[in-house]
């Protein structure tokens, strides 16, 4: 199943989603303007108990990332997360600045005290609720919050600071659009302020 949660308050996504042909079910869940952690905590909470992977809304999984998602936790039903590269996409006209890229070529599993955004990014997350521990993405953080970003490196590293353990798994590829360097620029400040705002809530 694939869920998408609209934030939009308009009918257009829904419409644009009901004219799919798809083999895959696609389900659009309507909920008011509360942000990207409000998003995948809805969405979390609806799927239950299955593995559930998130992307961003301007990123392409590729073609097999379900299927290196769904062998990585086959291979190790201990872990509580997958992450994997993420890709720039080609540039197109001025779209030429990569972004959150991650692009380390060899596996690994994390656990313990490592600075989480090392281990992964929330355009390519996937996690095994049974191992969360009740930890959920922070409401105060992402977009849409006064965190501004940062929600995804948080549970990151909640799960770590608990002993859950994190694969990196290299065939599990996500692409990102590109960026303009102007709003490449702009956007800056957003990412910074939110990893400052996840360690400030930490510390606090």
């Amino acid at each position: 199943l694939v869920l998408v949660v609209d934030q939009s308050g308009g009918a257009e996504l829904r419409a644009a989603v009901e004219s799919l042909a798809t083999a895959v079910p696609i389900e659009v869940v309507a909920q008011p303007r509360l942000g990207l952690a409000a998003s995948r905590n809805l969405a979390l909470e609806r799927l239950g108990g299955e593995i559930f992977a998130v992307t961003d809304d301007d990123c392409v999984p590729d073609r097999e990332w379900v299927a290196a998602v769904t062998r990585a936790f086959a291979a190790d039903p201990g872990l509580a997360a997958v992450t994997g590269p993420v890709l720039p996409l080609p540039a197109t006209a001025d779209r030429t600045e990569p972004v959150s890229s991650r692009s380390r070529a060899e596996p690994g599993v994390f656990s313990g005290r490592v600075a989480p955004w090392h281990v992964g990014t929330g355009g390519n997350m996937a996690l095994n609720p049974a191992k969360l521990g009740g930890l959920r993405f922070d409401e105060r953080l992402g977009a849409g919050s006064p965190g501004l970003a940062g929600e995804d490196i948080a549970l990151i590293d909640g799960l770590l600071a608990a002993g859950a353990r994190i694969r990196y798994e290299p065939e599990a590829v996500v692409c990102h659009e590109r960026q303009s360097r102007a709003r490449r620029r702009a956007a800056r400040y957003g990412y910074g302020h939110g990893v400052g705002a996840m360690i400030g809530l930490g510390l606090r």
